[in-house]
């Protein structure tokens, strides 16, 4: 019988109960705003009003700033979008897709920061302002500061020549491969550098901080002026000794 001659039978398939397959898929977790600056104060108890209150005072500065704040047990402040807590892997994603992160100087602040590849800015708690039971964040900051893997924030007016360099050069304040915890990393290696740096035998002189600034400070004016005599002159557009005013 030809396939042509085949009798038509009809299946009600509503009498049987057909499984659904749908494929396995993990949802793709896309942050639904994108922030210019990241601020995480993490979930101590203690309130951390004066780096919120700095946060504030910038962004009165730059309404241009887009920015979301992960204030915790902090009051939420004006000119960004707030909120007590969210989930880890959200907050994540927030960092991911910032300009900028600041963080409290905790070293799971820290370190989820460059599980993303932000280098954060990161501020420590300290205990004569109530934010904090004691001081250990100062020199875990500077030892961060040191390695390379955060860049310390001291002050209002220091914040604010960090946002504004951060902001103007993104780039730098992203690693080419993010922060991985490994075993070598060890606590005893963190208190021995720790005392080190407490003991004075590390100087912050040579921090990271200076080395990215170095690489976003512009070539001098002097210096480019020079270079661009000598093309124009290689080039014969200009008499010697008569190059164009800048």
């Amino acid at each position: 019988m030809s396939i042509q001659n085949f009798p038509h039978v009809s299946v009600d398939t509503s009498k049987f109960d057909l499984p659904v397959f749908t494929p396995a898929v993990a949802p793709v977790r896309i942050p639904t705003k994108t922030y210019d600056l990241v601020v995480s104060l993490g979930t101590d108890v203690h309130t951390f009003d004066r780096l919120l209150r700095w946060v504030e005072a910038y962004l009165e500065a730059h309404p241009e700033v887009t920015c979301l704040v992960q204030h915790g047990h902090t009051a939420p402040i004006k000119h960004a979008d707030n909120l007590k807590l969210l989930p880890a892997s959200e907050l994540l994603d927030y960092y991911a897709t910032a300009r900028v992160v600041l963080v409290q100087g905790g070293p799971g602040s820290i370190q989820d920061a460059r599980r993303t590849g932000a280098l954060p800015l990161a501020v420590p708690r300290r205990a004569e302002f109530d934010e904090v039971v004691d001081n250990h964040q100062v020199p875990f900051t500077a030892l961060m500061e040191k390695r390379g893997h955060a860049v310390v924030v001291e002050s209002r007016e220091d914040l604010f020549a960090k946002l504004d360099l951060a902001l103007a050069n993104p780039s730098l304040f992203r690693t080419a491969e993010p922060y991985v915890s490994t075993p070598e990393i060890s606590a005893a290696q963190l208190g021995e550098e720790l005392q080190d740096l407490l003991a004075g035998k590390t100087h912050r002189k040579d921090s990271f901080w200076g080395r990215l600034k170095q690489a976003a400070r512009p070539a001098p004016k002097v210096f480019l002026l020079s270079k661009l005599s000598i093309l124009v002159m290689r080039c014969g557009r200009c008499p010697a000794g008569r190059f164009p005013h800048f």
